[in-house]
């Protein structure tokens, strides 16, 4: 799948109206904010649906395209993926928000609420929506980590349940069963809609946004495609449910029992059908492709995941300081010191480990560099006009089971160095060696039979 630029700037403009929007927004504990400067902003942070439909899409096309290659999907390399992707971030600023918490900051607010331990285990446990969802708790300062774990869980067995359906049954049974938990999804958000905005914490009526992108990606991967496509590729369609995406936003966050009685599903759709233009279309092709694909944006949504998780922090962290009382001076710096924090941390820290750059374990050291290697001496050089002799080196003769060295006698006997007789004794008579009687040590390939070694390549041609 190439790059889509249009993607990320989806992401980036959904994660600047989370961050207007979350600045009034959130009331609980430790978490005040700018009420006069957001209150235009109001509605904004649906921008959390759009991102959920936009990673039931990606991930499952992703899965999909997998399986159609490889016939299955790697669940170790998919959850080795999540967590490099999502792991550096999160870990960041719960070690954040805890040093605050242990180094005194809690005699002025609540970083973690007034159950700090319970925060930090359903956040490390993937289980602080359901906190939220129970009107008993407050996660402080690590509130934005509920879509985190909504997403978590959805992910902890739909790619399994996906590629279960998609061999057994083929893509009518995979839709047919994600329709199915669809239904449930929205049959649960309407009983559940007595508790306002609590509802949407539960991870099966906010699961209803991914599965829309789900069955988004189902469909591209399915026989209906060729028709889906010549629907998703006309640019108006896509610009209309633009449109409609940011008016809806606004409607919705004032008439939330709409939104759950099926307002929310209607504006994942809406918003499917952005996202799937955008899929089917070539990267920056047409005015809708091109506008979102714009530098600044596709840059935004590159840092979306930092800056949504830091947010909450920074924006307390100024408002506690008093030293910005003016409302618009403090809401911009809210704004702009979120975005350079998640710049940094994605430069530095997220994207190396996601590409695998950054290890904390030493080099391996496989060779020294050759100006560090120590240079061997040369050898003596001998005096001119004096001949040396080396011994000749061992011939190994060539055998089907082990190596045998064959020893030599010398090949030349120098007389002058032989002892003379006594006067009177006769020198014994020595016989000539034979093969195999040589003294060990010496060596000379001259005592090997020519016969010998054509026997030898023989027998080891016949093994």
């Amino acid at each position: 799948m190439r790059y889509r630029p249009a993607l990320d700037g989806v992401r980036g403009l959904c994660m600047v109206g989370v961050l207007l929007g979350h600045l009034v927004i959130f009331g609980g504990v430790g978490l005040t904010f700018n009420t006069h400067v957001a209150a235009p902003f109001e509605g904004m942070e649906l921008g959390l649906t759009v991102f959920f439909v936009l990673s039931g899409a990606l991930i499952t096309h992703l899965l999909l395209n997998e399986m159609e290659r490889t016939g299955r999907v790697d669940m170790r390399a998919f959850r080795i993926r999540r967590v490099r992707r999502l792991a550096p971030a999160a870990v960041m600023i719960l070690i954040a928000t805890a040093t605050l918490w242990l180094t005194g900051v809690r005699d002025l607010v609540t970083p973690l609420g007034p159950h700090p331990w319970l925060v930090i285990g359903s956040v490390v446990f993937l289980s602080s929506n359901w906190l939220l969802f129970s009107q008993t708790y407050s996660l402080g300062y690590l509130t934005p980590t509920w879509s985190l774990t909504v997403e978590e869980q959805f992910y902890v067995g739909w790619p399994l349940l996906l590629s279960r359906c998609w061999r057994r049954v083929g893509a009518g049974g995979a839709a047919l069963f994600a329709v199915s938990l669809l239904l449930c999804g929205q049959a649960l958000s309407i009983l559940l809609s007595g508790r306002d905005e609590y509802a949407t914490y539960a991870t099966p009526v906010s699961g209803v946004g991914l599965l829309v992108g789900c069955l988004l990606a189902i469909g591209l991967h399915s026989g209906i495609k060729p028709r889906l496509v010549a629907v998703l590729r006309h640019p108006a369609p896509a610009a209309l449910a633009a449109v409609g995406m940011g008016f809806g936003a606004r409607w919705l966050h004032f008439h939330e029992q709409v939104g759950l009685h099926g307002g929310y599903f209607v504006f994942d759709v809406v918003t499917a059908i952005v996202i799937g233009h955008l899929l089917v279309v070539e990267p920056r092709q047409g005015v809708v492709a091109r506008v979102l694909g714009f530098g600044p944006f596709a840059y935004l949504g590159r840092i979306s995941y930092g800056a949504y998780l830091f947010h909450a922090t920074i924006y307390q962290m100024w408002d506690r300081s008093l030293l910005l009382p003016n409302l618009w001076v403090r809401g911009t710096v809210d704004v702009c010191s979120t975005l350079i924090a998640a710049s940094i941390t994605y430069v530095l820290i997220e994207e190396p480990i996601r590409r695998g750059r950054m290890s904390w374990r030493a080099p391996r050291v496989t060779g020294a560099r050759t100006a560090d290697r120590p240079v061997p001496a040369a050898p003596p050089a001998a005096p001119i006009g004096r001949p040396v002799f080396l011994p000749p080196a061992p011939v190994v003769a060539q055998s089907p089971v082990r190596p045998v060295v064959a020893p030599a006698w010398p090949a030349v006997i120098d007389l002058r160095d032989t002892v003379p007789a006594p006067a009177g004794v006769v020198a014994p008579v020595v016989p000539p060696p034979r093969l195999g009687d040589e003294p060990s040590g010496w060596s000379t390939p001259n005592l090997v039979p020519a016969a010998a070694a054509t026997d030898t390549s023989r027998e080891i041609a016949r093994t």
